[in-house]
């Protein structure tokens, strides 16, 4: 069993499952090869993978909390609002 040596927080955009929009993690081991993607929670689909009419902002906030302990990034100003939200979210 080879160790996880690497991992990358990530935002894809583009077309595609869930609005277009995905957070997650990737792990690699030591040799360089991508061992699992793990996605976050998403806020234009329910846990069951439904979409929502209305999307739910609060859902990614897991991703920018992990962000915020592992990195030490700020997390959002918006993150805790249920409003929703169109754009991107801002930086402290």
């Amino acid at each position: 069993m080879r160790p996880v040596n690497k991992i990358a927080f990530f935002e894809r955009r583009g077309k595609g499952c869930g609005g277009g929009r995905s957070w997650g993690m990737r792990l690699w081991n030591g040799y360089g090869e991508q061992m699992t993607t793990i996605f976050l929670p998403n806020p234009n689909l329910t846990n069951d993978m439904q979409y929502i009419k209305r999307p739910d902002w609060s859902r990614p906030s897991l991703h920018y909390r992990l962000r915020e302990q592992f990195l030490n990034e700020s997390l959002p100003e918006n993150l805790d609002s249920s409003e929703e939200f169109m754009g991107e979210f801002r930086l402290r």
